[in-house]
């Protein structure tokens, strides 16, 4: 690299970095809109100054797919925020860890409504005992069958 070259390719460091933080922004501000849809209250629940948030976290958050839903959780759960900004505040990587467990846990699957079907019908199946046999019903391919079974006929 030239002395020269360097000042332009910071500027164009600079500049990537404003369009990535750009286009994040904006997939949050999607997420936002989704979420304040989902949640009516969002927005006083997230954007309340009372909350408080770890910068790592809201870079995550941003980034999330889920981060609209982390974040409206740590909103109604403060305690868990807060627990977490402690948690950053020892360890990075126990943060992260953390909130990977909470975007797990709001993006759990919610379990399906028990089914209002009635119960099927019981199923009727013939009894353990077969039919006795009759020889005055019975053909003659059936009463050599029969016989043979006995051990009347070989």
């Amino acid at each position: 690299l030239r002395k020269e070259q360097i000042p332009l390719l910071e500027q164009q460091v600079k500049t990537s970095r404003a369009e990535a933080e750009k286009i994040v922004g904006q997939a949050f501000d999607e997420a936002i809109v989704d979420a304040r849809v989902k949640y009516p209250d969002f927005d006083a629940v997230v954007f309340n100054p009372a909350a408080t948030f770890p910068k790592q976290m809201v870079s995550y958050v941003a980034n999330s797919e889920k981060g609209a839903d982390v974040a409206y959780y740590l909103g109604k759960n403060p305690g868990v925020a807060r627990q977490l900004a402690e948690t950053f505040a020892q360890s990075q990587a126990a943060g992260f860890i953390e909130l990977g467990r909470i975007e797990g846990k709001v993006s759990a699957p919610t379990s399906k409504p028990a089914s209002t079907a009635p119960k099927p019908p019981p199923i009727i199946a013939g009894g353990s005992n077969p039919p006795a046999f009759d020889p005055a019903k019975a053909s003659v391919g059936d009463m050599a069958a029969h016989l043979k079974k006995a051990g009347v006929l070989r």
